[in-house]
């Protein structure tokens, strides 16, 4: 007999909400594993002791996990899909016949968590995954990603300068012409494709959001957005610091903070990896005296990617602080009018003119020669990228890094900031960040049965596996499978 489905509610239910969520739901065994009962004292000085109960800021932190878990943007919808997901309201804690904050409530609330808090629980997060083991500390890959920002180069207007017409008009011919007058062949590491982007932040800004900057890098177009810099474990792929600064901002000045951010809480770094943007002498310099290796590629002088001759070519006079070229010519140091870190030296013009190997050494009428304070550590930095170590290093970084940013922008809505603002963007990343390193808890939690420790540790006797070691290699046909 066919059967009919009746259209009648019942008047009264009979059950539990708990009942209704399947035991293997993520978000069932991460309630399990979450303790944020800290936020409450946390965040009591934030509110009055009179007055109406405000939502349980540990129920607004949990609600801000689910928005970036699923990659929910808006906050109406974030409150319309816990409305009618079970596995949402059990995970907050609502019953099925308690009414739900509204979204407004969880903006103003979001909005007095702030910054400071919303770091402390990323740095929780952190926390649990080091104490299972999944952070290691060998090798932090460090790579930023840009983020859109929430406003259109269409915003942009010319910055207000407070000074007098004639004034600001000398500052920018001088500028110029200082820009002009460097030789082309200059021996400094590094490429000069970026001036064009810092002078364009120098000149306007965008009215819907200041705090966002113009980026033009290589033949892009121009973007207005930020940089997310993250500090990936090599372990476990979990994130340990997150900086978000404005999109021109170059990336080398920003390695030293993120790594001490790595450093205050508890990780032993022992070497960091990143790309050509983040050399420098200082970064160099820095990750020495804190005892890091640094795999970071040097960027090579103008000099040196034209074919003529670099800086090791060059004799140093310590006894009159001078150069002397390939061909014998006397490089003499020049007076600067504004005090630099950098030395610079040049040769005359008669001695560059007559020479036979001038195509070889400078396009301009002398040969300039610029020589950077960390220079030593420039010199071990560059040995150490011919090293195999450094080889696996950048490996190990792409790998990290690429997969990572993916990641959250594909799943979890970093593409674009959210909200305007370089507060409100870090709060977004620091988010992203959060639920990056609980699903790696999560992950790491679920496999921790004994089927799936037996067939870890005989996955690891195939990866550790060489044709060089001892004995017949191990047979994949052998390891139990594990569905997790």
């Amino acid at each position: 007999m066919q059967g009919e489905k009746a259209e009648q509610e019942d008047m009264f239910f009979y059950g539990s909400l708990d009942s209704l969520v399947p035991q293997d739901d993520p978000f069932r065994r991460l309630d399990g594993l979450l303790d944020l009962s800290w936020l409450r004292q946390e965040t009591r000085a934030l509110y009055s002791s009179t007055g109406r109960p405000s939502v349980d800021p540990v129920v607004i932190a949990k609600l801000l996990l689910i928005a970036y878990f699923q990659g929910i943007t808006s906050e109406r919808e974030l409150m319309r899909q816990v409305r009618v997901n079970l596995s949402y309201r059990r995970f907050v804690h609502y019953r099925l016949s308690e009414a739900l904050p509204d979204h407004s409530a969880l903006t103003r609330s979001r909005q007095r968590l702030g910054e400071d808090l919303i770091r402390r629980i990323f740095e929780y997060s952190l926390r649990l995954c080091i104490d299972a083991g999944l952070v290691g500390g060998d090798l932090e890959s460090i790579d930023s990603t840009f983020v859109q920002a929430n406003a259109s180069l269409a915003s942009l207007r010319p910055r207000l300068v407070e000074v007098e017409a004639r004034t600001f008009t000398e500052k920018l011919f001088a500028v110029d012409a200082a820009s002009d007058s460097t030789p082309p062949d200059d021996d400094r590491p590094g490429k000069g494709g970026k001036k064009r982007g810092r002078r364009l932040n120098d000149l306007y800004v965008s009215k819907t959001d200041p705090d966002a900057g113009i980026d033009r890098r290589g033949n892009t177009k121009s973007r207005l957005g930020y940089l997310v810099h993250f500090a990936v474990d090599r372990t476990r792929q979990v994130i340990t610091g997150v900086l978000t600064v404005s999109a021109q901002e170059r990336d080398a000045a920003h390695l030293t903070p993120l790594v001490d951010q790595v450093l205050r809480q508890g990780i032993a770094v022992r070497a960091v990896a990143a790309d050509g943007g983040y050399a420098s002498g200082e970064a160099y310099h820095n990750m020495a005296e804190r005892g890091i290796e640094a795999y970071i590629p040097q960027q090579s002088s103008v000099a040196e990617r034209q074919g003529r001759f670099g800086q090791d070519q060059f004799i140093y006079h310590s006894d009159t602080d001078s150069y002397t070229c390939p061909q014998g010519a006397l490089l003499k140091r020049q007076q600067q009018k504004h005090p630099s870190p950098e030395r610079r030296y040049r040769a005359s013009n008669r001695d560059c003119g007559a020479c036979p190997l001038r195509a070889r050494c400078t396009t301009g009428k002398a040969r300039t020669l610029t020589v950077h304070p960390y220079d030593a550590d420039l010199i071990l930095a560059r040995g150490r990228q011919e090293t195999s170590a450094a080889k696996r290093a950048a490996r190990d970084r792409r790998i990290c890094s690429e997969r990572t940013f993916g990641e959250v922008k594909e799943q979890h809505g970093l593409r674009r900031a959210q909200r305007r603002r370089r507060s409100n963007v870090h709060v977004q990343a620091l988010l992203t960040a959060t639920v990056i390193n609980l699903k790696r808890y999560l992950q790491a939690q679920t496999r921790a049965f004994p089927a799936a420790q037996a067939a870890q540790a005989a996955w690891a006797q195939v990866s550790q596996w060489s044709p060089t070691a001892l004995g017949p290699r191990p047979n994949r046909q052998s390891i139990p499978f594990c569905p997790h």
